[in-house]
């Protein structure tokens, strides 16, 4: 069992729920384990963040494993990724794949803290890769599954299969440059990367133990690993010592103490997920302080500040007041007479103090009534907003109310099934138990059909074994007979040829 992580190059969505539910649910290959598709759907809908999901997915090599053993390590899982410090404040839904020929439990969380409402990243590779890599090894340990670390596994070509016919030419280079070493051809891994080069086949990269090969029809490099590829391979003679050394590292992994291994594990997971809930616990303790500053924010500091700037409004309506007082009364006898002849004008200092007053008084009332159109709209924003974050927690608790309610039923129609299944598998047991009877009952009685043919067989043989002697020995007989006579006859015509013989010489 491998964990996997998928890339979103757009943030994910709604189409990752999509993927994982399409034609495939009605052929069967697909299915649903654990939450509800529709309730995370809308929770990522709702979301404004880009990058709104976190995907990926335990791939197994096994066709297929018990129920309680997928929900077993569903469970574990979800601790080790986010701890039990973050239970209930998060969204998952749990996808079960068979399509492939294996097992795979592909899983999606909506990237946001379902209390806080803040942004919540489950997974952050530089800082969660050991712990899910522990939690990895102890599984595959802990349940025999097959290990991807086992040396036994480790493929020569590393990089994704799915362009199949391309892949193909891969492993076709592969077969090609190990027969050319084993036959004495390619004399190290310089004399290989040499040739591949001459050949205008890319080497796009070279490691201790590996080089990156990239085909002209390819778009990525293919890494080739271990063997000839390693640095290593300097001679023929090197080859030898490579193989055997890998040979080395299968026993040994063969041989490993599992009970020490697993405790070395447990040990190692249970001080990496502290750490995590340490983190998760400060996090939820930072947002909260945060929450409740911004919550007396709003519902005082708006009228704090109308208060202040009421107060300094007064004071300077009060200070222009006594401004205009003291001008008016040094300037009450200085008059300007401006005019030509009998139709002259006289304007006086009251009337431009008076409008300047007046201005100021204007000025200062529709300050007071913008300070306070702005005071009772702030309070209806914060009204609002307090309101649709109640409604918010509301439909979110709702949400979690009928998820609840949805995976108690699915926890009740689970426990019906395995009671019928149950009954299903008592019933075959008794008729299994009830056809090994029969069987018996007929090898039994097919062993005494068989041995009663064997022995009329055996008298058959016998027979045939009788008449046959009897027919050797009467041909035997008869073939002595005729050749007596044979013989018999013979001399009598040799005898009359002797005496016609002796008539002619007469």
């Amino acid at each position: 069992m491998i964990v996997k992580f998928f890339a979103t190059k757009k943030g994910g969505g709604v189409s990752s729920i999509n993927y994982l539910l399409d034609k495939r649910t009605q052929l069967g290959t697909a299915r649903i384990l654990q939450g509800n598709a529709e309730i995370t759907k809308n929770l990522i809908k709702a979301m404004s963040q880009k990058h709104k999901t976190c995907m990926g997915c335990l791939s197994f090599e096994e066709r297929n494993i018990s129920e309680e053993l997928k929900k077993e390590l569903m469970q574990s899982f979800e601790n080790a990724l986010l701890t039990p410090a973050m239970q209930g404040r998060y969204n998952i839904l749990w996808v079960e794949h068979t399509d492939k020929g294996r097992l795979e439990l592909n899983f999606i969380i909506p990237k946001i803290d379902l209390e806080s409402k803040k942004a919540l990243n489950p997974y952050f590779h530089m800082a969660d890769k050991k712990r899910i890599e522990i939690w990895q090894d102890l599984s595959n340990l802990n349940h025999n599954f097959t290990n991807p670390k086992d040396p036994a596994k480790q493929n020569t070509i590393q990089g994704s299969k799915k362009q199949k016919e391309l892949f193909r030419d891969y492993e076709a280079l592969d077969k090609l440059l190990t027969a050319e070493v084993m036959q004495g051809n390619i004399k190290s891994r310089d004399h290989l990367i040499s040739l591949l080069k001459a050949q205008e086949i890319e080497i796009t990269r070279q490691g201790k133990d590996y080089i990156s090969i990239k085909l002209p029809n390819s778009q990525k490099a293919k890494r080739f690993k271990g063997g000839i590829y390693d640095e290593k391979f300097r001679s023929l003679r090197d080859i030898e010592a490579i193989y055997t050394r890998a040979r080395e590292q299968e026993q040994a992994y063969n041989q490993r103490d599992d009970r020490a291994i697993l405790a070395k594990y447990r040990a190692e997971l249970d001080a990496h997920i502290k750490r995590k809930t340490e983190f998760y616990d400060e996090l939820i303790k930072r947002q909260a302080e945060q929450s409740s500053k911004r919550t007396r924010g709003r519902s005082f500091g708006n009228a704090e500040e109308f208060q202040r700037l009421a107060k300094q409004a007064i004071e300077r309506n009060a200070g222009n007041e006594l401004r205009a007082d003291e001008i008016q009364t040094h300037r009450a006898n200085n008059q300007f007479y401006f005019g030509n002849g009998d139709n002259g004008t006289t304007f006086s200092n009251d009337l431009q103090i008076k409008a300047d007053n007046d201005s100021t008084r204007t000025r200062i009332m529709q300050r007071n009534r913008d300070l306070t159109a702005r005071a009772r709209e702030n309070a209806e924003q914060r009204s609002r907003t307090l309101q649709g974050f109640k409604q918010s927690i509301s439909t979110t608790r709702e949400n979690e109310r009928k998820q609840q309610e949805l995976i108690r039923a699915y926890r009740e129609r689970e426990a019906k099934s395995r009671t019928r299944l149950r009954g299903i598998e008592d019933q075959f047991s008794n008729e299994a138990q009830q056809f090994s009877q029969e069987l018996k009952s007929l090898s039994v009685e097919y062993g005494a059909r068989t041995f009663k043919m064997r022995g009329s067989i055996n008298r058959t043989r016998d027979k045939l074994t009788g008449i046959r002697e009897l027919i050797s020995t009467k041909f035997q007989e008869l073939a002595d007979k005729y050749t007596r006579a044979i013989r018999q006859h013979i001399q009598k015509v040799k005898e009359r040829q002797r005496q016609r013989d002796r008539g002619f010489s007469r």
